[in-house]
């Protein structure tokens, strides 16, 4: 199955006698596998820091970065932390460690990818690398190593640019920021250098400077943040540079701040950013205001808007403005089902959700909290203080209302968790299209052990996907869920078809996930990975497989199908046309023909033909081309 996490948050403070009442909504969309929802309310006093989802083996660095995110909200909570979640935590810590060392390249910088660097994950691990000391021992050649890799990077200008791996995907059918539609490929690329020297200089700012070659080298990075404010104007470059300036007491922070202001208050004198409203959709998450009994707009929010939320809220804490830095809390929870599809911003999120509650919290106030389903089948009152740990309360139906009433004084968090299963995916995006199928099933010979147990047949599995982006790719991950109880055979017998400029493919497995990881796209043409998986065990009523390709920095962009065999196979055993209705959509598990290739492509491929790709055995990570 594939799920689906969605998450509601609701905060609210409250300074006066009379009752304050909201209502949360939790829907259900009609694509879900019925029977498969489950759904609970998370009651806190006080801001209950976003949690992680559950990820799967190869979820990536950013999803290996987000697994360090628990670790904020341990150091936050102290001795309040709940005992056998801090056990947990520091027990898998040394995994987690392993795993974003695994990334870490031989000239100390980290990327998803070893042929293709990346500032940004170097600076994001950096960061979270020096929060993790505290907990367990890291190497000091590792921090220092990737320390000085940054600090060669900077320009004579004072800046830090971006390489191949930072790609920045801001598609105008993904993006409704006002400035993207007339700004030049030239500010563009000004905004993002801007933004990369200020999340380097904010990174290095809890940190002692150790001696003036560094305090030279941040006061070249102020100096040229200074120099491009004037010309940069899209939210998360200007916050980024605003809080850069504001921690580094920059002469200009006063105008950055002001900058700041006027760009992200609306009409009301709440924090927000202008964009053009899209249609409204049934995926956007709405509620309702008593006073008003009226539909308020989508909650909607660009990753960039997100993330410059999260900077402008570290500003205004700084400043000591917490009007205003309330306002912006509540932006950045009434659109927390950001962080279910953008793990790469969970780490930072519940960094400066931490220091916000740690600034605004009030230990001698509490609010009282009546809660009630539609149906009234759940009825709770609860006395909501920020020493008591969060409750959890199941809900027994789905979809519902929860009408929430709260009297006293302070703040408290309601949250809403539902939990589907759905097939209903698309295996094209405006930056990818993907197909996978199953194109031969080899079977055990005859009379053999095999055959004679019932053993199902290895399966030639060929995955297709197509770049349509006017620009390189960056790093794309290419995951894939294979049938229960299938894993590959044997890493010698993976096959990629390459293309001119694509770095070397790389690939991992886990017990029945695989993955690949490809580079410096750049061409129309399909790119296919081919490979032969088999099961020990015997297993019917297979569910189908799953796939899923998408720019590593944006697992949201992803284009994802499902796939399964077809005809008279045994992996159909046990499989009812029901089945095929529920995972498909029709009673047939047959895919739509591949055509991805158009002339010119079919005629490269046939010169290339003898070029492919093998993983060998003497290299069992990266693909060598064949001489």
């Amino acid at each position: 199955n594939f799920l689906k996490h969605l998450f509601f948050l609701r905060v609210w403070n409250f300074n006066d006698e009379s009752g304050f009442s909201q209502v949360l909504h939790l829907d259900t969309p009609k694509s879900l596998v019925p029977g498969s929802e489950s759904g609970e309310l998370l009651v806190a006093g006080g801001l209950a820091l976003p949690g992680m989802l559950k990820k799967h083996e190869g979820g990536g660095l950013a999803g290996t970065l987000a697994s360090l995110a628990p670790i904020l909200k341990l150091k936050h909570l102290g001795i309040k932390a709940n005992a056998s979640e801090r056990k947990n935590l520091l027990e898998r810590l040394p995994k987690h460690i392993q795993t974003i060392l695994s990334y870490r390249k031989p000239d100390n910088s980290f990327s998803e990818h070893q042929m293709v660097g990346s500032h940004k994950s170097t600076v994001s691990i950096l960061k979270a690398l020096m929060e993790t000391q505290t907990y367990f021992s890291i190497d000091p050649d590792v921090i220092q190593g990737a320390t000085r890799w940054v600090q060669l990077r900077q320009e004579d200008d004072g800046s830090f640019t971006p390489l191949p791996a930072d790609v920045k995907f801001s598609p105008l059918s993904l993006s409704f920021d006002v400035y993207r539609k007339n700004n030049s490929k030239e500010i563009s690329l000004l905004e993002q250098i801007a933004e990369i020297t200020a999340e380097t200089l904010i990174t290095f700012h809890e940190y002692p400077i150790e001696n003036s070659e560094e305090i030279y080298s941040f006061g070249k990075a102020t100096n040229f943040l200074e120099n491009v404010l004037p010309k940069i104007e899209n939210s998360e470059a200007v916050s980024a540079v605003t809080l850069a300036l504001v921690l580094y007491r920059s002469k200009k922070a006063n105008w950055a701040i002001e900058k700041l202001r006027n760009s992200s208050t609306t009409e009301d004198g709440e924090f927000g950013w202008p964009h053009i409203m899209p249609k409204r959709d049934a995926a956007d998450w709405l509620y309702e205001s008593e006073s008003s009994r009226t539909l308020k707009e989508p909650l909607v929010a660009t990753v960039e808007d997100y993330k410059a939320s999260v900077y402008s809220l570290w500003t205004f804490c700084q400043i000591g403005d917490f009007k205003f830095a309330e306002s912006v809390a509540r932006y950045l929870f009434y659109r927390s089902h950001m962080l279910d599809k953008h793990p790469e911003l969970l780490y930072p999120a519940v960094k400066v959700f931490s220091h916000f509650d740690s600034l605004v919290n009030d230990r001698h106030r509490s609010l009282t909290v009546s809660l009630a389903t539609s149906g009234m089948e759940l009825t709770d009152t609860l006395e909501l203080k920020t020493d008591k740990p969060p409750q959890i309360l199941h809900l027994p139906s789905l979809p519902t209302k929860v009408f929430v009433y709260a009297t006293g004084a302070g703040c408290a968090t309601i949250q809403g968790k539902i939990n589907y299963s759905t097939y209903s995916v698309s295996n094209q995006t405006s930056l990818i299209e993907l197909w996978s199928g199953i194109v031969q099933e080899i079977l055990p010979d005859r009379s053999s052990v095999e055959e004679i147990e019932g053993k199902l047949p290895m399966l030639k599995i060929k995955h297709c996907f197509r770049w349509k982006g006017t620009i390189p790719s960056g790093v794309l991950r290419l995951e894939v869920s294979l049938f229960s109880g299938f894993e590959l055979a044997s890493i010698t017998q993976i096959v990629v078809t390459p293309t001119e400029h694509m770095a070397e493919m790389q690939h991992g497995y886990f017990a029945n996930n695989l993955w690949f990881v490809f580079a410096n796209i750049s061409t129309t043409c399909p790119i296919c990975v081919q490979y032969i998986v088999r099961s020990s065990f015997i297993v019917s009523s297979l569910r189908p497989a799953f796939a899923r390709i998408y720019p590593a920095s944006r697992e949201d962009l992803a284009a994802e199908t499902f796939f399964h065999t077809h005809g008279s196979s045994n992996l159909l055993r046990g499989i009812t046309e029901d089945d095929l209705i529920t995972w498909f959509g029709k009673n047939t598990s047959r895919p739509v023909e591949y055509n991805m290739e158009s002339p010119d492509c079919k005629k490269n491929r046939s010169i290339q033909t003898e070029k492919d790709v093998r993983i060998t055995t003497d290299n069992p990570v990266f693909t060598t081309p064949l001489q």
